[in-house]
């Protein structure tokens, strides 16, 4: 009696199960598919967000290429006192640009042997104050880039003994600072013959 019961309702059992089965396989490639597509909206809105990144970096890279930044110009008593006042502000303070202005053009004539004027430069003002008694930098904005190229090829001039002190460097992005920061590592660590920035860009010399 059993035997018969059982091979009376296999074949109803075994249509259930591959009706079961067959259902849960679709719902399977459904769910794959929906997961692939969703996998590809994923990917390709993280290839505008780089996209966007590089088209936002290079515009800021642009906006930034007239700029210069000078570590090591001596502070007036002026302009301690001020930055010392905008320590606590959002932006710093601007009421010792003047003196700034004749130090920057006073550093560039008599130190880089490069000839600015002030129509030359559209502003110069101290960077914000770090952790460091160190003079806090200067950053210029030159009206010319020929000018602003000649000044920045003329820090080879800090190679002497007495001008050790004194550096130049582009004012990069984040990401480009960022990039730099990391060449320069691997640089000291010898696996790289040299790196440098131009133009906002970052570059290096493999050892070979």
């Amino acid at each position: 009696v059993v035997n018969a019961i059982a091979s009376a309702l296999s074949p109803i059992i075994q249509s259930a199960v591959k009706s079961a089965v067959d259902e849960l396989k679709a719902e399977l490639t459904a769910v794959k598919k929906e997961v692939e597509n969703q996998q590809l909206v994923i990917a390709s809105q993280a290839a505008e967000i780089a996209d966007l990144r590089r088209h936002c970096n290079s515009l800021e890279t642009y906006s930034q290429l007239d700029n210069l930044i000078i570590h090591g110009i001596p502070e007036s008593y002026a302009e301690i006192a001020n930055g010392a006042q905008s320590d606590h502000a959002s932006t710093p303070a601007s009421s010792s640009n003047t003196t700034c202005d004749h130090q920057f053009l006073e550093f560039t004539n008599n130190v880089l042997k490069v000839n600015v004027k002030t129509t030359d430069i559209c502003s110069v003002h101290r960077l914000p104050k770090k952790l460091s008694n160190a003079p806090r930098p200067v950053i210029v904005r030159f009206n010319n880039r020929k000018l602003r190229a000649e000044v920045f090829a003329a820090r080879k001039m800090l190679r002497g003994n007495d001008n050790h002190k004194f550096y130049i460097n582009e004012d990069l992005t984040v990401h480009a600072s960022k990039l730099f920061t990391e060449c320069r590592k691997i640089y000291r660590d010898k696996q790289i013959a040299s790196t440098w920035s131009w133009n906002g860009q970052i570059y290096l010399k493999t050892l070979d």
